[in-house]
């Protein structure tokens, strides 16, 4: 008889205490439980860590599944997650975010493609994804040309995904002092490794949602995503794959002109400055196209990028 894999949800949380109660209620409806539950507070300010208290003496008639608080005093999500995948004992984490809900199926259907795919490494899927409009879009998960993929459309973002835990801890787990993009960091050192990535086919089991801050908030601290930057291309180097460094330019430009067009326009000229410096005549024509068509169009332009770097 084979033996039933375990399984650990790990939802990091900081000032959260008018909306983790929705989703840990989400994990608490859940058609098959996780073995654990591990809550991190990241040395929250307000009644967070009290209300998660009482959340956990009013579920304790749950079996089976085991729930944990835990404290990080660390600041940032990455150091939260790594104390709770310290704690983990089973052979898949998923971490979870304190402001998004998994539809009740969602752990049967991870397991399940777990089950039918004991090779896997990483089992993802696609996302509802709410936008601060009230939109809904579409978040896809694709299996192929991962590595692109997570560079220039952030696949490998945190909740759209499993993993053993033994491939975390292969890559030492999240960039405690990246503060910014740090999913996106992460999901390159991952694949690295070469995982067997398997999608879990069906429609959507979990829903993000977005506000302004999501959006905007990231270009007030351009100088932290440009750290998790660094760190990628000190990842991509090791290895040798200057294809995808070339594509971390193509981030570069994007980060740049949404600076600019935000009002922050020193970061712009640094960040653009940094993502021209050492590079071709063609390879700088991509970044400025891709700098001035994100600037005035609002997307980016990948498709031309590809084109005009090569």
């Amino acid at each position: 008889m084979l033996r039933m894999e375990t399984l650990s949800v790990i939802i990091p949380v900081y000032n959260r205490a008018s909306l983790i109660c929705r989703t840990l209620d989400s994990v608490a409806a859940q058609t098959v439980l996780p073995q654990r539950l591990i809550v991190v507070d990241n040395d929250s300010s307000d009644t967070t860590r009290s209300v998660v208290e009482q959340w956990i003496e009013s579920h304790r008639h749950l079996s089976g599944m085991r729930v944990d608080l835990l404290s990080e005093r660390r600041p940032g999500a990455a150091s939260a997650r790594n104390r709770g995948l310290e704690e983990a004992d089973t052979d898949w984490v998923l971490f979870f975010d304190s402001d998004d809900e998994m539809h009740p199926g969602h752990i049967e259907r991870a397991m399940s493609t777990a089950a039918r795919h004991p090779e896997a490494d990483l089992i993802g899927w696609d996302v509802d994804i709410e936008l601060s409009s009230g939109k809904r879009k579409l978040g896809k998960f694709v299996t192929s040309d991962l590595g692109w993929n997570n560079i220039v459309h952030s696949v490998l973002a945190t909740i759209r995904y499993m993993a053993r835990t033994s491939l975390f801890r292969k890559v030492e787990g999240w960039g405690n002092d990246v503060m910014v993009w740090d999913d996106w960091e992460l999901g390159i050192r991952l694949l690295q490794q070469q995982p067997v990535v398997v999608k879990a086919k069906g429609s959507p089991t979990v829903s993000t949602y977005f506000t302004p801050d999501s959006l905007t908030g990231f270009v007030h601290h351009a100088d932290r995503c440009l750290y998790a930057l660094s760190k990628a291309e000190s990842s991509l180097r090791r290895c040798k794959d200057t294809r995808l460094l070339r594509w971390l330019d193509y981030r570069k430009a994007v980060l740049a002109a949404e600076c600019h067009s935000q009002g922050n326009k020193v970061a712009a000229k640094a960040i653009l400055s940094q993502a021209l410096e050492g590079r071709t005549l063609r390879e700088r024509i991509a970044v400025r196209f891709t700098y001035l068509h994100t600037r005035l169009l609002k997307r980016g332009a990948y498709l031309t990028f590809g084109l005009l770097s090569h």
